[in-house]
C-alpha cells in the first residue's frame, strides 16, 4: 500500500470517528437544552458536551494558556463520555466474574448426614 492510500484510509477512519463523536456530543447537549446557562456550561466542560476529536474554540487573550485550554477541552470531554462508562462496564464485568467464581466451592457440596436428592 502506498503512502497516499494509507493516508486516505487514515483520514477516512478519523472522519468516521469524528462523525460518531459529533453525533454523540449532539445527543448529550440535547439533554441539557432549556437548562440554565451555568448547567449548560458545566455540560460542555464536565459532561461530555464538547466533541472529543475537535480542538476547542475559546475566546480569550490568546497565547499559550488559551492554546492549552483549547486542547484540554476535548480531553476533559472524553473522560465522562468514554472513559468513565468503559471503567463502569469493566468493573461490572469483574463483579460478575467474582460472583461466578464463588460457585462450585465446598459450600455447594452435600454435607455428611444430609439426605441425598438423587
Amino acid at each position: 500500500m502506498d503512502r497516499r492510500k494509507a493516508g486516505d484510509m487514515l483520514n477516512s477512519i478519523v472522519n468516521k470517528l469524528r462523525e460518531f463523536d459529533d453525533g454523540y456530543t449532539t445527543r448529550i447537549n440535547k439533554m441539557y437544552e432549556g437548562a440554565n446557562p451555568a448547567v449548560q456550561a458545566a455540560a460542555v466542560i464536565a459532561g461530555g458536551g464538547h466533541p472529543s476529536l475537535r480542538k476547542g474554540e475559546i475566546d480569550g487573550p490568546g497565547g499559550a494558556v488559551q492554546t492549552a485550554m483549547e486542547y484540554a477541552l476535548p480531553v476533559a470531554s472524553t473522560v465522562p463520555k468514554y472513559i468513565i462508562p468503559a471503567a463502569g462496564v469493566a468493573l461490572a464485568g469483574r463483579g460478575v466474574m467474582d460472583i461466578a467464581a464463588g460457585f462450585g466451592g465446598p459450600a455447594d457440596q452435600q454435607e455428611s448426614g444430609q439426605i441425598s436428592l438423587m
